[in-house]
């Protein structure tokens, strides 16, 4: 079943009728069903999906209560009710502003995705430094048999001298343990915030290697490049879609069993 959120959503009619559309216990009979949660007669909510009439604030939240949505996502379906109730230019833009504010928080990777470890500015220069301490460190956390420097060295093709100095960098910062001659995970989730001064050589190592990959020309890996013209509205929609990708890759990642692969993504959306 489509997954329908109403921050995906200006138009509560749109999300209302997308959400009858894709309803959990089947579109025929939702309308009366919600209009009876909200109060008021089956005619009058068909005018309100129409367009004929409109919620009031205190529809909103008892539409809320009955879609079981979060506090935030209530607030936000009362936000763009108010929108759509507005009846001047300048309210409608008062509106639309705060619309945008929360889009754009939302948008930013850093408040949708949850570091499990925090580790001093000092060791997230030198983790972000080299594109191989991220790599040797998920190896040893998720890789069976990525646990010695030999092992390292052939999947990794980098001297024994790199990988002993990335492996103790590692595990003086706690994020791997030694375990006799062979490691393990110590800490798994690291996550490196837009606003952090190592981002730029972050994305740089990993598209420097991305391009070193197009030389295998392995047909079971994926490159793409692009210019389009498009308007602005369908920029934003776009940039929707791939922070959704992105959630899901995080989801499929994380429950990926006997996990035997090292992978990586680049991704790039952005205006010339």
């Amino acid at each position: 079943m489509k997954s329908i959120q109403v921050y995906d959503f200006h138009d509560y009619r749109a999300y209302l009728n997308e959400y009858i559309l894709h309803c959990p216990l089947g579109k025929h009979g939702e309308k009366s069903r919600i209009a009876s949660a909200i109060r008021c007669h089956n005619g009058y909510f068909s005018q309100i999906l129409m367009g004929k009439a409109d919620l009031s604030i205190e529809q909103a939240q008892d539409l809320a209560e009955y879609l079981s949505l979060t506090p935030e996502e209530t607030d936000y379906l009362i936000l763009i009710v108010s929108y759509g109730r507005a009846g001047t230019k300048k309210l409608r833009e008062y509106y639309f502003a705060k619309i945008r504010s929360i889009e754009e928080k939302r948008m930013r990777l850093q408040n949708r995705i949850q570091s499990a470890k925090a580790i001093s500015k000092e060791d997230q220069n030198i983790y972000f430094s080299a594109w191989y301490y991220s790599v040797i460190h998920l190896g040893i956390t998720s890789l069976p048999g990525f646990d010695s420097v030999p092992s390292m060295q052939k999947i990794l093709n980098l001297p024994g001298d790199t990988i002993k100095e990335a492996l103790q960098f590692l595990e003086n910062a706690g994020l791997i343990q030694r375990d006799g001659g062979r490691f393990k995970a110590g800490s798994v989730d690291i996550y490196l915030g837009a606003d952090s001064s190592m981002i730029r050589a972050h994305h740089t190592h990993w598209r420097l290697r991305a391009m070193h990959s197009l030389d295998r020309q392995n047909a079971e890996e994926t490159h793409y490049s692009a210019v389009v013209t498009l308007n602005r509205e369908d920029f934003v929609v776009i940039r929707k879609q791939i922070l959704k990708f992105l959630e899901g890759k995080r989801k499929t990642v994380s429950e990926s069993k006997n996990e035997n692969t090292l992978a990586a993504l680049t991704l790039d959306w952005f205006m010339i």
